[in-house]
């Protein structure tokens, strides 16, 4: 995109075309990161909940 936009401009619709892209990639990223965390923080407190609990029952 940065090769494109430095050659073609910064308004030629390839480099639009490229950003938009990126945008969605990032988009994507971001939403898989962010719906990802809450589940492994439950995973993690689950597991310190259980194993905990077992131990204390030994």
């Amino acid at each position: 995109m940065i090769s494109t936009a430095h050659t073609k401009g910064f308004n030629h619709p390839d480099t639009i075309k490229y950003s938009q892209e990126l945008d969605e990639i990032i988009f994507k990223y971001q939403t898989h990161e962010t719906n990802r965390k809450p589940t492994l923080i439950k995973t993690i407190k689950s597991f310190f909940t259980h194993n905990t609990t077992t131990m204390y029952l030994r």
